[in-house]
């Protein structure tokens, strides 16, 4: 007789053993109901538990053993029998794949396969001779279809000579006939599942989920791009009876990667992507009545500049029935991309003189010639949380004095064209760039030199020339050039920058000269000249950036100041105010003759006529 019992147990922590089945392999016995030899056997079907249970404290004996049977006439007493038997798991229908594994086997290159020898001697009749085959049941195995095993067993037994003549006959009981329609034998072993009478497992699967961003007005959920991850909570339902092979299918864009995830409650759970935009989560097998609730983590830096929203679909699987199916579960959450800007605007230097040497432009071979050596620099910077995509900085540069004709008088005079430190670039006019074809150095050392050199000169000129006492003796004359106030004529041009990283910044530097004439015949007797020219961010709406505006704008000042001999020369007294205070001073003194008039002062009073008393003499000399 052939005893054999396989058994499945589920692996509970890390001290026990893996998944396995144990299987026992009985030997025949010995029978003398007949005078020749036959082996004959029986198969009963064999059930695998799910229980867990410790593969270790498995005691094989206590447990009812199914087993594979057969007749022999052979006398058991004193009987010799070697049988070779080849145990054989799923792979001999054809298939490549085997659930199974015997541990005797398992360094070989079929470990679904066991081939065993045993030797019989003298058994009684009903008293099996068994061996113990452990078998071990790979992980997240299918467990719903049978096991199939083939037994197979042979005689092993030496071939008997030939009789010479004259010789006795061999016995025929040392060599027994194994009958062949018993010798193969297939059987299954089944799994044993709480799903009711009938067999069926009938589970009901329910799936609900939540994205933990926040959330706007309308309840959708936001993604500010620049987060470390996406966070999506799941619970999954059983209400029935056990659902094998019970997975969940997580659609998502392939722009999010999976990190992780975490249970919450209920069986451990294993994620794995399928592809780029599916994750598959093993439940459990089976997965019973209940619930499991964990988490999934995402990261998010790989979403494309255009992508406006994120969809997740989740949908529940299994092999069992479900009674109630339905709909796939969707989530659907916007992108918003929030990059903070800032613009800044300096100049360097920041205080410049003009008026010591003085070149007329058609005089003029270099940029020296010019006056001093100005560069105003902006800077913008991204304070996050997302990169900005594309920056454009519109800049307005003052180039001449506003006289309302078609040229005025040069201000700031642009000797190459603007730079940009980052990637970007500045679409800037070439007629605007040293239209008078000046002569340029091009060495860096040498520019680096000549702008620190000029800077610290024209600083230090300002100290020592124009004292700061002297300039608050009285209220300030200065002079704004800008082209806001109408007061400059403007270049306008825009520079372009690309993928600002959060926390990082990039410039935008426009080297110039002071055009030192102009201010040296029209602003030699202010205090100071304001040169300005300004900047502006703006964002193209189709990459969705939002971001506070209050600091999108940004100035750079030069302070132009004479310098110390212009600043003190003699103020000359313009004719109008001549002519004018002589027309008042006469107006005046019409007003006070008329005002004497007015009063009579120029009328004298003459007394009325009154005849004379005649002297004496006089009377005498005319006879009176």
């Amino acid at each position: 007789m052939f005893t054999l019992i396989v058994r499945r147990f589920i692996k509970t922590n890390e001290n026990t053993a893996p998944n396995d089945l144990s299987l026992l392999v009985g030997s025949p016995r010995a029978s003398t109901s007949q005078p020749g030899t036959n082996h004959s056997g029986a198969v009963y079907r064999c059930p695998i538990t799910t229980l867990p249970k410790d593969c270790r404290q498995l005691n094989i004996e206590n447990e009812e053993e199914p087993c594979f049977q057969f007749n022999s006439s052979v006398l058991s007493h004193g009987t010799y029998i070697k049988i070779r038997y080849r145990i054989e798991a799923e792979t001999f229908t054809g298939k490549k794949y085997y659930r199974t594994k015997f541990k005797s086997s398992l360094d070989s290159e079929t470990p679904n396969i066991v081939e065993k020898e045993l030797v019989i001697r003298g058994v009684s009749l009903y008293d099996p001779h068994c061996s113990r085959q452990l078998v071990y049941l790979k992980e997240k195995t299918d467990i719903q279809t049978p096991i199939k095993f083939k037994l197979t067993y042979t005689l092993i037994q030496k071939e008997p000579k030939m009789s010479k003549e004259g010789e006795n006959l061999p016995d025929i009981n040392s060599y027994p006939i194994l009958n062949q329609q018993e010798a193969s034998k297939v059987f299954e072993a089944k799994f044993l599942k709480d799903c009711g009478a009938n067999d069926i497992c009938e589970s009901d699967l329910h799936v609900t989920a939540e994205l933990n961003l926040p959330k706007q007005e309308s309840g959708v959920p936001v993604l500010y791009l620049g987060e470390q991850q996406v966070n999506l909570s799941i619970t999954l339902y059983n209400h029935k009876e056990p659902a094998y092979d019970a997975s969940l299918y997580v659609f998502h864009p392939n722009t999010l990667s999976y990190i992780g995830r975490k249970v919450v409650r209920g069986e451990p759970i294993e994620c794995v992507p399928h592809n780029s935009t599916v994750l598959k989560c093993e439940i459990g097998n089976p997965m019973n009545k209940g619930e499991v609730e964990f988490q999934l983590r995402f990261s998010p830096r790989n979403v494309s500049d255009d992508e406006k929203q994120l969809k997740f679909i989740l949908k529940a699987n299994t092999t069992s029935i479900e009674v109630m199916p339905e709909d796939d579960f969707e989530l659907t959450a916007d992108i918003v991309r929030v990059a903070e800007l800032e613009l800044r605007g300096v100049s360097n230097p920041e205080q410049v003189v003009y008026g010591e040497h003085i070149v007329e432009q058609e005089d003029m071979k270099t940029g020296e010639d010019v006056g001093s050596l100005i560069m105003h620099t902006y800077e913008l910077i991204n304070y996050g949380p997302w990169k900005a995509k594309q920056v454009e900085v519109h800049i307005k540069w003052p180039y001449q004095t506003e006289t309302f004709t078609k040229n005025g008088k040069w201000l700031l005079y642009m000797m190459e064209a603007p730079k940009v430190q980052g990637n970007g670039f500045c679409d800037v006019d070439p007629d605007i760039i040293n239209p008078l074809r000046l002569q340029v150095k091009r060495e860096e050392d040498q520019f680096i030199r000549e702008f620190e050199g000029e800077s610290s000169k024209s600083e230090a000129r300002v100290k020592r020339q124009a004292p700061e006492e002297i300039r608050l003796e009285r209220p300030l004359n200065i002079a704004t050039m800008d082209c806001e106030e109408g007061t400059a004529k403007c270049h306008y041009f825009k520079c372009y920058i690309r993928d600002v990283l959060p926390d990082k910044n990039a410039l935008i530097s426009i080297r110039a000269r002071l055009w030192s004439q102009t201010f040296v015949e029209d602003y030699a007797t202010v205090d100071r000249v304001d040169i300005i020219s300004r900047a502006s961010i703006y964002l193209d709406p189709q990459f969705d950036i939002r971001q506070k505006t209050e600091n999108d704008r940004a100035l750079a000042i030069t302070k132009a100041l004479p310098d110390l001999p212009l600043y003190q020369k003699p103020e000359e007294v313009p004719l109008w105010i001549i002519i004018l205070a002589v027309c008042g001073g006469l107006l005046l003194l019409i007003l006070l003759i008329f005002c004497l008039w007015k009063l009579g002062f120029f009328k004298r009073k003459k007394p009325g006529y009154m005849p004379a008393e005649l002297h004496e003499k006089e009377r005498e000399f005319n006879g009176i």
